[in-house]
């Protein structure tokens, strides 16, 4: 948590979501895949009701994608 608060503390709202919604990121691909994204990005609509699947930070490492599993359930 210390890093957590060291790292983002003093972030805005904006440069958190910026951070959180790259590219790359499960919110990212979770908003393309049900076809949301430009509605989102366009403020059109501001929430969805889909999971994130927070796996995919992990999907490469069997054992911490075995503990994140482990923990969902």
């Amino acid at each position: 948590m210390d890093f957590v608060i060291q790292e983002f503390g003093e972030k805005t709202t904006n440069e958190l979501i910026s951070y959180t919604h790259k590219e790359i990121s499960p919110w990212y691909n979770t908003a393309k895949k049900n076809a949301v994204l430009d509605l989102l990005i366009n403020e059109e609509i501001n929430n969805t009701e889909f999971v994130i699947d927070m796996g995919e930070l992990v999907h490469y490492n069997e054992r911490k994608l075995s503990l994140y599993e482990d923990f969902k359930t």
